[in-house]
């Protein structure tokens, strides 16, 4: 047993179900059932952390579409309801990233908690020999770009988040405003 998520879209004239799919069932359909094994919480291993639906059609996603926000696997998929496609599997710097928005027409903007994978593990203890002690860096949350015509990724004002240390373990949010 594990906590799956589900995608459901409603009359919001009736309140009738017009579609309704588990994440689970989405990806074991488009064969990557084997991305439930990637995360550390078994009895979470998704952790839906946000659906941005396309309010209109681009020339890189259509109307309905969803960008679906997989914390736990690191992941945004983007999926078509309407025909029950996957049409993309982004992957890229981020990593238990949260809010997924679109930029614009042809970008979208991930908001990336970057921190590290939750293990629990009991009864560790600290290391004490430094003699092999490697610093991996300092590591700050970070907006990233994914650009459509190009999939290449950029990082929005991020020497703003190293210099104040930005941070947040999860649930970090963004918002672009008018200047």
């Amino acid at each position: 047993f594990y906590n799956d998520y589900r995608i459901t879209k409603y009359c919001n004239q009736t309140g009738e179900i017009i579609f309704d799919k588990s994440i689970t069932a989405i990806l074991r359909e488009n064969n990557l059932a084997n991305y439930l094994l990637k995360s550390a919480e078994t009895d979470e291993p998704l952790h839906l952390n946000d659906v941005q639906p396309a309010l209109k059609t681009t020339r890189f996603y259509e109307e309905d579409d969803v960008f679906i926000s997989l914390r736990n696997i690191h992941c945004i998929l983007h999926y078509r309801p309407t025909t029950n496609k996957l049409i993309r599997l982004i992957e890229g710097p981020f990593i238990n990233q949260h809010d997924v928005d679109f930029l614009n027409d042809s970008t979208l903007a991930i908001f990336n908690n970057n921190t590290f994978v939750d293990m629990h593990v009991q009864n560790r203890k600290a290391h004490t020999d430094t003699s092999r002690l490697e610093i991996a860096g300092s590591f700050y949350s970070n907006i990233v770009t994914y650009d459509f015509k190009n999939e290449e990724f950029e990082f929005v004002g991020d020497s703003i988040f190293r210099t104040n240390k930005i941070f947040t373990k999860n649930e970090g949010l963004m918002e672009f405003l008018d200047d």
